[in-house]
């Protein structure tokens, strides 16, 4: 804090030495001209001070000002200006005293606060496929997202205010619902569901969703998704297999002693059926944990950020926030190989994932053209998840990624620098090893895992493909 009078009559300004040195100055007293004061202060701000302590002194009210201090070094530091005006009311010439305390952190934490909850709303406007919304302790709606109204069909203005029962099904809100998710939520830290929901206009959607508490009774958030598509394919999967299932079953009960091949390949349906459903059944739980580990987990730590003002944790937490919600969707499926073909969908994830993790990585295809579905889409996650190991556990300081194919097989290989792993040991099976090799598996594909501690890892899947 620096201490400065000003006889206003002569406009000879008195600065102390602390004042002195919050300008980059000699830390010492001084008398001076106000106007010197003035030529330390951005040209941006002259103006408005000028006025301050002119209205100050005019109307005999207290100075409080904020301005900007160029000092001597260039750098530009944030002032807070207090003074009063005495004398004013008697014979003697008016004059002002007063105190500049340096405020910079502050104005720079409140910008950085502005800017990352600008981020924020930048990036739930731009997440128009989850429905992002939040809630008092009633339930009733706070803040509502651009993909929100979008799902939902309210626009911001229809659903703040509102009771957020409204987007529950009637038999849903009758047998209490809304408030059994409201009290899992608050008693589990999350509740996590899929059920059918209401838009405006009636129609009834299924959705997947996450509610949890905001701290310190701030009451809830929640994300939820469209998923109607796919519950509809997977009900006309379904009836189409019990379907299938009653006329096999009839056509065997006919033919049950004379066509004992026809039972092992009924036997053998059900097998791949039960399979099917596992299958399903672990997506579901992965990418709910995913939901719950990431993004769940972030919205509750933005919310103690917020809480305890840290704009930076809050800003940190925030660009988390975008980064996970579109990891897990490109999880749920590599569009990019519907959209740009394996050889352009395996340089993207290159990129992406070396601009990520720090690491370079040498990419080689000759271009292998377009393969089966199935195909293409084991190659990239056999990529997928060997660059996730390079990342998480290699400490590596070089990665290669190259594809080859001949008439009748296609490879990939990854391979790092890093720490190496003994193969034979349980560690390696934490590592998504078990998973790889049983995805290549599934189309007739192998698997080659070459490493030893200290000399890296290569990964090599082959798989057949047709001329």
């Amino acid at each position: 804090m620096g201490i400065w009078t000003l006889d206003v009559t002569t406009g000879t300004q008195i600065r102390d030495a602390n004042l002195n040195r919050l300008l980059g100055l000699e830390p010492r007293e001084t008398t001076q001209p106000f106007d010197e004061f003035l030529t330390h202060i951005s040209p941006d701000d002259v103006a408005a001070v000028r006025e301050a302590f002119t209205t100050s002194v005019r109307e005999g009210r207290p100075l409080n000002v904020e301005f900007r201090v160029v000092r001597p070094d260039g750098r530009v530091r944030w002032f807070r200006d207090q003074g009063d005006v005495f004398g004013a009311s008697t014979s003697q010439s008016p004059n002002m005293a007063g105190a500049c305390v340096d405020v910079t952190e502050r104005r720079e934490a409140e910008e950085a606060l502005r800017g990352s909850e600008e981020r924020l709303r930048l990036i739930l406007e731009s997440a128009t496929d989850f429905a992002i919304f939040a809630m008092d302790r009633d339930r009733r709606v706070t803040s509502w997202s651009s993909g929100a109204e979008v799902v939902f069909g309210y626009s911001a203005a229809e659903a703040v205010g509102q009771v957020a029962d409204m987007v529950f099904v009637p038999e849903d809100r009758a047998a209490g619902g809304p408030e059994g998710e409201a009290e899992t939520a608050l008693r589990t830290g999350r509740a996590a569901d899929e059920r059918w929901h209401l838009r405006r206009d009636g129609t009834r959607f299924w959705a997947s969703g996450v509610m949890a508490p905001l701290l310190n009774g701030g009451g809830f958030v929640k994300v939820l998704r469209d998923l109607t598509y796919r519950k509809r394919m997977e009900d006309a999967l379904r009836a189409a297999h019990n379907e299938l299932e009653g006329r096999v079953a009839a056509r065997t009960a006919e033919l049950e002693r004379a066509l004992d091949a026809l039972g092992a390949e009924m036997a053998r349906r059900r097998d791949l059926a039960r399979e099917l459903a596992t299958v399903q059944e672990d997506e579901r739980r992965r990418v709910s944990r995913d939901l719950h580990d990431t993004v769940g987990q972030t919205l509750t730590g933005l919310g103690l950020a917020a809480a305890a003002g840290r704009a930076d944790r809050v800003r940190e937490l925030t660009d988390q926030l975008a980064r996970e919600i579109h990891q897990v969707a490109i999880r749920l499926r590599p569009v990019a190989l519907d959209d740009m073909g394996l050889d352009a969908a395996l340089a993207e994830l290159v990129r992406q994932w070396s601009a990520a993790s720090g690491v370079p990585v040498d990419f080689v295809s000759p271009g292998v053209g377009r393969l089966p579905a199935p195909v293409e889409t084991a190659v990239y996650r056999v990529a997928q998840e060997a660059l996730t190991n390079v990342a998480r556990h290699a400490r590596a300081t070089r990665a290669g990624v190259s594809v080859t194919r001949t008439p009748d097989q296609v490879s990939i290989t990854v391979e790092d620098d890093g720490a190496g792993f003994d193969p034979g040991t349980n560690w390696a099976g934490r590592l998504g090893l078990l998973g790889m090799r049983e995805r290549v598996a599934q189309i007739d594909g192998t698997l080659e895992i070459e490493s030893a501690l200290g000399r890296g890892t290569t990964v090599i899947a082959r798989f057949p493909v047709g001329p």
